[in-house]
């Protein structure tokens, strides 16, 4: 209980203060008797180079961040791919930064403060934006007003390099043609027969199969744990908590205790009327960090204690330690909520059987404290063919069965083009191959409504291009293909057309702007010069002071 009360009291802020001060000047001390020796130490702390000149890893890390929408870590791209697109992005604010194209603090505010995100009734609210992206993105105001200003200078650089885009005449004018003229089409569906086709693949098929796509089986470093679950409602009787605290924790969130009101704007609720639910939110809350000192004391006492003697002591205070499977930074892991999932894993992988210091670790998640302990690891690697053939098979059948249907579709596409060359209709083409033809259908791209056509989504984005008497490739649809044949085309309406004119230039102009600024970037890094040399574990951006937006 005495390790409970101290780390309550080394939670005051007041006493952070005074330590933090207290460090401060013992790092300006410390710098003030740093050589230049120290400080070239320091430079060689690098992500690699850029146009000759080291890269700090911080600030390869916020390019990271950048390229991950904020998050330290992400599923969401392959790191290859993480990579390359942070080196293009310090290439390219690089060469902002050369060009002059920065951005003022006004404009990052301005910028903050019209993320709807961050408002509150209307106004920007200084506390739901620092809850938004600490929840959201995991990062800090600092922080994520760098990445703020990253955006704004790039946005200025992708405008002036989009101002070299060109659509032309001719260009224009085919594109309105796909999308206003009246078109009259006929179709035929094939369905995929072969979609639950047994067939038979060979040994040396399957083998094949592994060795085109062997990439796709590839593990990544994976690693095993024990671990105990400590239940933190069993601390619930030994926390309270102050009234000053559910009235600070109700000030700092009252967007999130709001319901509806008059002429439909949002009204806050009553603090009386949620003080049970703020109650037990941070009672629970007080309890879990209760779990986690008894835990932290826990794992001082076990030391270099092994799994059996970890087994038996968890026991003797009631928790069960069971075995992980070896998963991935990316993967879940049983019994570990989602909350606790991020930490977890990252615990996981930090931990050093070797080590008094990091052979446990704790993990505090919203309603359970995990207690960890290093178990095994299996590098990354491609596992041979004969440990996923179980795999392999499911795979290579769809392949083959996707294989077939196209040969299927091929050979009737190419046999009903040949009817066509000679004067038969579609529709009796389409017949004699045991296909269906539809009626004739005539509409405008422009005006028409997908979900009132037949086929509607497969069938719009290949008819809008086609010429009169031209018949389409076989067009993927959810239970086969379509083959779609042009009977006319004619000019729709004038006045229709020349209405969206601006706005089919302004989408093609931006669809353009895209891909040039995305060439651009990859012919600025090549010119800049790179040569990655990444660090184990790059620092996370530094701290700058942060003002209210």
């Amino acid at each position: 209980m005495f390790i409970y009360h101290f780390n309550r009291l080394i939670r005051n802020r007041f006493v952070w203060l005074v330590f933090a001060l207290f460090v401060a000047f013992a790092f300006l001390s410390v710098d003030s008797c740093t050589g230049p020796g120290s400080r070239a130490a320091n430079a060689r702390d690098s992500a690699g180079l850029l146009n000759g000149h080291p890269v700090p890893a911080s600030a390869y890390a916020q390019a990271e961040m950048f390229v991950r929408g904020g998050r330290t870590r992400g599923a969401d791209l392959p790191p290859a791919m993480v990579e390359t697109q942070a080196w293009h992005h310090l290439a390219a604010v690089h060469s902002a930064q050369a060009m002059g194209l920065k951005c003022t603090d006004d404009e990052i505010r301005q910028a903050i403060r019209e993320v709807p995100s961050f408002s509150s009734q209307g106004q920007f609210d200084p506390r739901l934006y620092r809850q938004a992206i600490a929840q959201t993105l995991n990062v800090t105001p600092g922080v994520y007003e760098r990445l703020m200003a990253d955006q704004i200078a790039l946005t200025k650089l992708a405008a002036s390099i989009s101002a070299a885009n060109w659509i032309s005449p001719m260009e224009l004018e085919d594109e309105m043609s796909a999308w206003t003229d009246l078109l009259s089409v006929q179709y035929a569906v094939i369905s995929n027969r072969f979609a639950d086709t047994a067939i038979e693949i060979a040994d040396a098929d399957l083998r094949n199969y592994y060795d085109e796509n062997a990439a796709s089986f590839a593990l990544p470093d994976r690693v095993g744990v024990y671990f105990a679950a400590m239940n933190a409602s069993n601390y619930l009787n030994a926390v309270t908590v102050p009234d000053e605290d559910v009235e600070e924790y109700y000030d700092s969130n009252a967007n999130l205790y709001t319901r509806a009101g008059t002429n439909d704007t949002l009204e806050t609720k009553p603090l009386a009327e949620v003080r049970g639910e703020i109650v037990a939110e941070l009672a629970l809350d007080e309890a879990c960090f209760a779990a986690s000192t008894n835990a932290a004391v826990f794992v001082e006492a076990l030391g270099m204690a092994k799994a059996d003697e970890f087994a038996w002591r968890a026991k003797a205070r009631g928790l069960s330690v069971q075995p992980s499977p070896l998963f991935g930074m990316e993967d879940d892991v049983p019994g570990v909520e989602p909350k606790a999932l991020v930490e977890f894993r990252e615990a996981a992988f930090d931990l050093d059987p070797a080590r008094a210091d990091a052979r446990f670790a704790v993990v505090r998640g919203k309603a359970h404290v995990y207690i960890v302990l290093a178990w095994t690891n299996s590098p990354a690697h491609t596992p041979p063919f004969e440990q996923v053939r179980d795999q392999v098979r499911p795979l290579a059948l769809a392949q083959a069965r996707a294989k077939a249907f196209d040969r299927l579709t091929a050979d009737l596409r190419a046999g009903i083009a040949a009817d066509l060359a000679g004067g038969t209709n579609f529709v009796a083409a389409a017949t004699a191959r045991a296909l269906q033809g539809s009626t004739t259908l005539t509409f405008a791209v422009q005006s028409a409504v997908r979900s009132d056509l037949p086929h509607g989504q497969a069938l719009l984005p290949a008819a809008m291009r086609l010429r009169a008497g031209e018949l389409s490739k076989p067009v993927p649809t959810s239970s086969g293909a379509l083959l779609v044949y042009a009977v006319s085309r004619r000019p729709g309406d004038v006045l229709s057309s020349e209405m969206l004119r601006p706005e089919l230039r302004e989408a093609m102009s931006r669809r353009r702007g895209n891909a040039l600024f995305g060439d651009w970037m990859r012919w600025n890094l090549d010119k800049l010069g790179f040569a990655p040399a990444r660090p184990s574990a790059p620092s996370m951006p530094e701290e700058a002071e942060e003002e209210e937006p």
